[in-house]
């Protein structure tokens, strides 16, 4: 009998512990984990058309945005040209140091003509160091004869006859001092008889002379 007492306490005392440690046990609660998103600060850009462009930039510059001037040339110094457009446009938003360009009323520069060369104008040739001796008649068929002076420094001269006219001679001028003449005389025939005497391209010298058998004289140098 005291067995039996002895076996149910034990029992007793053994449904016991097992209630207190269930009930003294602690409960766990899941806690949700995650990644913390962070998100950008976007600004709203303004409207800054016709403003000038110095309150323009510092109207944006104020908001954090970085200002572009969109004008290829560069602004003319001491001048606050007034905005004619923007991009982006007003109500666009952008994060900090977003770029806003400015188109700016600044006249186009107006590029310097080339200048047209002057063409250039070639000198003359210098004239020929030549004499020529001619000989021309009215109302005669031809000269008697010509004698002329050579222009080689020898005081040479030279003689054609029964020539018809018009009759002209070229000759180079060499050596030092020349005398330039020629005579010539008519065939006979009445009219005139004219000698002429062209000296390094310009006429030096004519003479005309009437009448039958006419003689004519040029001279020059």
């Amino acid at each position: 009998m005291r067995i039996r007492r002895g076996i149910l306490a034990l029992a007793a005392a053994a449904l016991l512990l097992a209630g207190c440690s269930a009930s003294d046990s602690p409960e766990v609660n899941s806690v949700p984990s995650g990644d913390s998103a962070s998100s950008s600060v976007s600004i709203e850009v303004p409207q800054v058309i016709g403003m000038s462009r110095s309150k323009a930039r510092s109207v944006l510059q104020a908001l954090g945005f970085t200002v572009t001037d969109g004008q290829t040339g560069s602004v003319p110094y001491g001048s606050d040209p007034v905005v004619l457009q923007q991009d982006p446009h007003q109500g666009i938003r952008l994060e900090a140091g977003g770029v806003v360009e400015l188109t700016l009323d600044v006249p186009t520069p107006t590029p310097t003509p080339t200048p047209t060369p002057t063409p250039t104008v070639a000198a003359p040739p210098p004239p020929p160091n030549t004499v020529v001796y001619s000989v021309s008649g009215s109302g005669v068929s031809g000269a008697g004869t010509i004698s002329y002076s050579v222009p080689n420094g020898s005081f040479s001269q030279e003689q054609v006859a029964n020539v018809p006219l018009p009759w002209s001679k070229e000759l180079p001028i060499s050596g030092g001092y020349n005398s330039y003449v020629i005579v010539a005389q008519g065939d006979g025939g009445g009219g005139s008889i004219t000698c002429t005497i062209t000296l390094r391209g310009k006429v030096v010298n004519t003479q005309t002379s009437s009448g039958a058998y006419s003689v004519v004289t040029c001279s020059a140098g």
